[in-house]
Order: C-alpha cells, then sequence, then structure tokens
C-alpha cells in the first residue's frame, strides 16, 4: 500500500466528514420543525395511549435535564435584573432592545 491510497483514503475520510457536518446542518431546522409539530400534536392529544407511549422516552429524559432552579439560582437572577433595571433607569438615552414575543 503506497503513500497515493493512503492520502486517497484520508481525503476521502475528510470530504465523507465535512458532507456529514453538512447534512446535519442542512436538516436541523427540518428536524426541529417536525419535533415541534409533534409535540404540539402530542399537547393536543394526551389522551391518545400509543403516542403518549411513543413520546415518553423523550419526555422522561427531559423530566431528567431539567430541574426547578434553586434558591440561590433565583437570587442570582432576581440581582442581575435589578442591576439591569437600574442600569437603564439611569441611562434614558440607553439604547432599548425591542423583544418580539
Amino acid at each position: 500500500m503506497g503513500d497515493g491510497d493512503r492520502d486517497l483514503r484520508l481525503r476521502v475520510l475528510r470530504e465523507a466528514g465535512l458532507v456529514l457536518i453538512a447534512t446535519r446542518i442542512l436538516l436541523l431546522p427540518l428536524i426541529a420543525g417536525l419535533a415541534y409539530e409533534l409535540i404540539r400534536f402530542a399537547g393536543k392529544h394526551q389522551d391518545k395511549k400509543i403516542l403518549m407511549a411513543l413520546l415518553a422516552p423523550g419526555l422522561w429524559l427531559q423530566r431528567l435535564t431539567t430541574r426547578e432552579p434553586s434558591l440561590d439560582q433565583i437570587e442570582v437572577s432576581i440581582r442581575a435584573l435589578k442591576e439591569v433595571l437600574q442600569l437603564e433607569t439611569k441611562d434614558p438615552l440607553a439604547r432599548k432592545i425591542e423583544v418580539m414575543a
């Protein structure tokens, strides 16, 4: 096996990795949209046991990865909000940030 074969194999692997990354980035909005619609559908049809059984593993994972904030975290967020509000009232010409909800 020569250096040419090795270089070719490395180039093919590199290109395959780039294609994999590109396809994942391009498909991300589609997958996120489908997941969102599925969650909305499940919210409207909570009485369907088959649907809830299919979604159960995802809901279990969500329960593991999300928790109520601790009192320390709440205290820090309240203090940070107070600081920001205080800074905004000191400088009325400060740039306003528009929040679109």
